[in-house]
């Protein structure tokens, strides 16, 4: 029997996955979040966070969960160690300290598991 398969877009890649794997709706889940957190969308699209970002990504290009000597791998996004929907860490957001370098994989592990 063949298992049905849906086409998504990973990675930037259009690939083709069994149905039945759940997939995250950014595009939904960035309207919401528009919704419902405009100071916070606002600041994700600030030339300050722009620059935080960059600096983070230069100082310390690999992901800082799975990167490992023998197997590096690039970190693509910078995270919030402690969630900017808190007051410490809205407090803390462009604080060096309170950033991580992280892959894909890892942010979306750390991010969609809550």
């Amino acid at each position: 029997m063949v298992q049905p398969m849906k086409r998504i877009v990973r990675n930037g890649k259009r690939i083709l996955v069994p149905a039945t794997e759940k997939v995250v709706d950014h595009k939904g889940y960035d309207k919401q979040r528009m919704r419902n957190e405009p100071e916070r969308i606002r600041f994700y699209k600030s030339a300050r966070w722009k620059k935080a970002r960059e600096l983070k990504l230069i100082s310390n290009p690999l992901c800082e969960q799975c990167s490992t000597p023998d197997d590096p791998v690039l970190a693509e996004m910078v995270d919030h160690m402690i969630e900017t929907n808190t007051s410490e860490g809205w407090e803390r957001r462009l604080d060096e300290e309170h950033l991580q370098s992280l892959c894909w994989s890892c942010h979306n592990k750390k991010t969609f598991s809550k």
